[in-house]
């Protein structure tokens, strides 16, 4: 409760203006959302057809299994295993060692055999529901996951015929996946998972071999026709008190009065929705975006877990941990924009608690100033990270993959450019950044040409290369940031010197004839899933349109996707992004569309047989950087819309320099742009309004080159630029679109596909 009110207090703050806002926000929220939820017509077979619910730790999916069965996962992305990352005849070590394990799952036993059933995620109150139809009945049913508490509700309420339906737990083993999918023989099992009751509650234990253990309780209740199952998950670990946990999380929940804990889990949904808004003229893509934002907030919050491979829903895979090197900065990309910083938090936190095992992540000669993140980790970042020249004793790609940290600093970065929180910056991204610089200082070498080189390092998915411009980015862009934040903060550090030296001779980007090249001694030959090759253009902007290189980053982007064998879903939100940058918003959507036929029934989307949840997360971020992009201290209004969208809306978009955006386009042409200073920094803006516009509220406005301008706003002070008579400006949903495009129809048909 106490989270809610604060999450109600920020929004009464953004609300505040020193002057009226111009603008009215005209959306029936729970109506809106409507046409964008999830219908299945038929019950989802596979793990990736179901619906899934959770609270940013606890985690469910729905879906039948048996001519007799439906199954309710129990996942936690908290249960972690613990033991020591030192067995060295694996690959790897860290995924096996201290990823995430095996709970279990709830079974209803239908006294019948199913005939038919249907879901129905409600995407407002966060909640599924559905009705199972046998030969001998029907059980209707609900599930949500609390938004506060560490508890979801199963709800069954059965026909006379149904009645002798059953709903039990069914443990597994605490294994890591990896172990089943890559035959690993030398793996010690955990013991066996021991079940118990305690009073009117049941529970089932996972001790580990390594400390630490698991505790899934339940608790029924029953009103009339109606049985209501409490859930929950607890782990702890040195401690193993997680049963004691378990029990008292149970009491507090079935103890509460039911209608006040239901709408205390709405309303933290009702409030976390309306921080930002968009609408789309194409309702298979505005649904796939608001999915997205259910996704995120189900997967992550500010105090819970960091979106691994799995999110809450662990299912068979070899990826069970958390991957460095792409996969998270694509899942937390869209944060910032959609204004849900408050999720991005997560990140943020993670790395404060955990500083110190970055440092203890690299070899022992460094550790005195410098810190890398390995390409895999438990969520408390520990693991042996790659050096330039690999490092002794690690398999060569992992062994010499060290962009990783840098990466993760720019989207921390990015977080406090949206934020301007001046503590983010100058307590952990400044020394987090400043240490996986100097890590590179190590290795940088002056060569025949007077230029600093770097040694071989792995360009992530493709392979290794002296001068591999993925990392010869991450050094660019961190020493431009780090004498950037000196200057903003005036922190005269000793190192500056050092990193204008690097910038100066650093040796450029490695370019061939058909665009950027792998490194030195590696050309783009061969198809390839990551851009890693590009990064200096996505997401790092080092080489821009506005650099000059318009025709190097297309010739690029053409090159990359040419070679199709290994192309995957992100291949296509990373091309959609770039095409985006360039401005080419018919590209950016023709490519975006190539992520349709990887996505499931509720825009899951798998790889090898395992969720990998950063696809569809970052898919979202395309559809924004169609509608808003910044960089370089500079705002573009709807840069790359395409021909098809000639109506598009959006509202409170969080911009860098920490501004709200909204704006409204109609028939191909921008109508406005509204804009809010939130800690009253410079706003230099793009708006394609025409050659002259007005501002309300007296606002003052200073044109600049190139179509920009400069917009004068006081903290807390707004405007609407817009051209004509001055009117009231709106923002409402784009009508008469087809709903519920997502799901399940009869016949197993997929409309978005």
């Amino acid at each position: 409760m106490i989270r809610l009110l604060l999450i109600s207090l920020m929004t009464a703050l953004l609300s505040f203006s020193t002057t009226a806002s111009p603008l009215k926000a005209d959306i029936n929220w729970q109506k809106f959302l409507a046409n964008q939820d999830p219908v299945w017509e038929q019950m989802p077979r596979k793990w990736y057809e179901a619906p899934v619910l959770g609270n940013g730790r606890l985690g469910t999916l729905i879906r039948q299994t048996g001519a007799q069965t439906v199954r309710w996962d129990a996942g936690s992305s908290e249960v972690v295993d613990h033991r020591q990352n030192d067995n060295k005849s694996v690959r790897s070590p860290e995924v096996l060692n201290r990823g995430r394990l095996f709970i279990g799952h709830f079974i209803l036993k239908t006294s019948g055999t199913i005939k038919s059933g249907n879901i129905h995620l409600d995407l407002y109150n966060a909640e599924a529901r559905g009705t199972i139809t046998t030969d001998k009945g029907s059980i209707a049913w609900r599930t949500f996951v609390h938004a506060e508490d560490m508890c979801y509700l199963v709800e069954l309420t059965p026909s006379a015929g149904e009645k002798g339906c059953t709903f039990n737990f069914v443990p597994e083993k605490a294994i890591s996946p990896r172990v089943l999918k890559k035959r690993i023989k030398s793996y010690k099992h955990n013991p066996d998972p021991v079940s118990a009751q305690q009073g009117d509650i049941n529970y089932c234990e996972h001790k580990l071999l390594a400390g630490g253990k698991t505790t899934t309780a339940w608790k029924q209740e029953k009103s009339e026709n109606t049985r209501r199952f409490y859930i929950t998950i607890q782990h702890n670990y040195p401690q193993s008190n997680s049963t004691e946990l378990a029990i008292a999380e149970l009491e507090k929940c079935s103890n509460s009065n039911l209608s006040e804990w239901t709408q205390q889990h709405r309303d933290w949904w009702h409030s976390y929705y309306p921080q930002s808004f968009i609408t789309l003229p194409d309702s298979n893509w505005e649904s796939f975006y608001w999915i997205q934002m259910y996704k995120l907030a189900s997967a992550t919050r500010a105090d819970r877990d960091i979106i691994d491979n799995q999110g809450p829903w662990l299912q068979p895979t070899a990826w069970n941990s958390i991957w460095w090197n792409l996969n998270v900065q694509l899942s937390y990309s869209q944060v910032a924009t959609a204004n849900r910083l408050e999720l991005g938090e997560c990140l943020n936190n993670h790395f404060r608690k955990n500083f110190n095992n970055l440092i203890l992540s690299v070899d022992k000669k460094y550790q005195h100033d410098s810190a890398a993140l390995s390409r895999h980790t438990s969520p408390t970042l520990l693991g042996l990270a790659g050096e330039p020249g690999n490092r002794a004793q690690m398999p060569r790609d992992i062994g010499s993959e060290v962009g990783n940290l840098p990466w993760m600093c720019h989207i921390l970065y990015n977080f406090y450019l949206h934020s301007q929180n001046e503590k983010d910056l100058t307590e952990l991204v400044y020394p987090l950044l400043k240490r996986s610089i100097n890590y590179y200082r190590h290795f940088l070498f002056t060569g025949k040409d007077g230029k600093l080189h770097l040694p071989e390092t792995h360009s992530p998915e493709y392979g290794n290369s002296a001068d591999c411009n993925f990392d010869l980015a991450m050094i660019r862009w961190g020493c431009k940031t780090l004498i950037e934040i000196n200057r903003q903060q005036k922190l005269n550090d000793p190192l500056l010197k050092e990193w204008q030296n690097i910038l100066d001779k650093l040796t450029p980007y490695v370019i061939g004839n058909d665009g950027f090249k792998i490194g030195k001694n590696e050309p783009f030959k061969k198809s390839h899933r990551h851009w890693s090759h590009m990064i200096c253009v996505y997401p790092f902007h080092d080489v821009t349109p506005e650099s000059g290189d318009s025709k190097l980053i297309a010739k690029s982007l053409d090159h990359w996707h040419s070679f199709k064998g290994a192309l995957e879903g992100y291949s296509f939100t990373g091309g959609g992004s770039i095409a985006a940058l360039l401005g080419d918003g018919n590209r950016s959507l023709e490519l975006l569309n190539g992520l349709k036929g990887y996505l499931q029934a509720g825009t899951m989307y798998k790889e090898v047989g395992g969720p990998v949840m950063e696809t569809p997360l970052h898919g979202s971020q395309v559809l924004q950087e169609m509608l808003l992009q910044c960089r370089h201290g500079k705002i573009l209004v709807f840069p790359a819309v395409p021909d098809k969208w000639q109506d598009a809306s959006f509202h409170n978009f969080r911009a860098a320099g920490a501004f709200l955006i909204s704006a409204q386009r109609q028939n191909g042409r921008n109508q406005w742009v509204r804009i809010k200073s939130l800690k009253g920094k410079k706003c230099l803006i793009k708006v394609n309004i025409g050659e002259t516009f007005k501002a309300t509220n007296g606002v003052k406005i200073s044109p600049l080159a190139h179509g920009y301008c400069e917009v004068h706003l006081e903290e807390g002070q707004e405007t609407v630029l817009y051209t004509g008579a001055e009117r009231e400006f709106s923002i409402k949903p784009i009508a008469n679109k087809e709903a519920n495009p997502f799901g399940i129809k009869k016949g197993g048909k997929l409309i978005f596909r």
